[in-house]
């Protein structure tokens, strides 16, 4: 769900080689420090615009922005250029270059903005106790805690490696009323189940992280799948954070669309400035410098 477009023109601000933070805004809640810099012979422009929602009177904080900043030059240094970009939490920084058609050391430049605030539909609470009821297809209990699971020990074991060795003969907890699951919490547990049981709970941005993480401590490959599919097709989480969850989780074809999604050498930037860069494997990192060389 979106909302009333937020618009900014900057008139006209002079740049050179020693200038760097330039002009600060606030539209409807939404604060925009712009920096620039000549920078490469007097023919490259970096430009930097940081954002901030400090809020607004009766404004609820959104979940994201989309829209677009759009530079031009008023003495006709160079052309025209619209960059498509997209907000969100932890993902606030824009960093762009322009090349321009002359040398040199002071010009000025013209940027605006127009975003469009977005909103996330509410989610609805999910009730995981209908879904473990006792029934006759259900033929073990789990017990977390103080909750029961009613599960099917055939379902579960199709799906899970850890199910298909703790329900065999070899176990004890094969033949238990009742078998406990240690070290887990009741909601993510289940939230882990629901994914993949009839009418199945779909993830989101707030729930992959936690998904992926009990779906490699229960050996559930296909959540993992479910959970990239989501991530390559529907996600808003930022590039740098999403690198570092299909390296840590072994998803290979959303760590190549992230490595694809590397268009610049200042989007490189943002990703080794990153917490997650340090985290990464040293094959992902080289997938990433693969990337890097294609710009120089």
């Amino acid at each position: 769900m979106s909302s009333t477009m937020i618009k900014y023109n900057s008139g006209q601000i002079q740049i050179s080689q020693y200038t760097g933070f330039l002009q600060t805004n606030t539209t409807k809640g939404l604060k925009c420090d712009f920096n620039a810099k000549i920078i490469d012979s007097n023919r490259k422009i970096n430009l930097k615009w940081k954002f901030v929602w400090i809020g607004a009177r009766n404004s609820k904080k959104p979940d994201f922005w989309t829209g677009a900043v759009i530079v031009t030059s008023p003495n006709g240094y160079f052309d025209r250029s619209e960059f498509k970009i997209e907000l969100s939490d932890g993902k606030m920084i824009v960093n762009k270059e322009i090349l321009s058609v002359y040398q040199h050391a002071n010009t000025s430049v013209v940027f605006e903005y127009s975003l469009t605030p977005n909103y996330n539909e509410i989610e609805e609470e999910i009730c995981f106790d209908d879904l473990f009821k006792p029934s006759e297809q259900h033929d073990a209990i789990l017990v977390i805690g103080k909750q029961k699971l009613h599960v099917s020990k055939a379902f579960l074991s199709y799906h899970s490696e850890f199910f298909q060795a703790l329900f065999s003969k070899n176990f004890k907890e094969n033949q238990m009323k009742e078998i406990p699951i240690k070290e887990v919490a009741y909601k993510d547990f289940a939230l882990l189940l629901s994914s993949f049981y009839p009418n199945p709970v779909f993830p989101n941005d707030k729930t992959v992280e936690k998904l992926l993480e009990m779906s490699r401590r229960f050996l559930i490959s296909s959540v993992t799948g479910i959970v990239e599919y989501h991530l390559i097709h529907n996600s808003r989480i930022p590039n740098e954070k999403m690198i570092w969850l299909a390296d840590e989780y072994k998803m290979a074809k959303l760590l190549k669309k992230c490595v694809q999604n590397i268009d610049s050498i200042e989007a490189a930037k943002e990703l080794q400035e990153s917490p997650e860069y340090a985290k990464l494997s040293n094959d992902a990192k080289a997938m990433v410098l693969d990337r890097i060389m294609q710009f120089i």
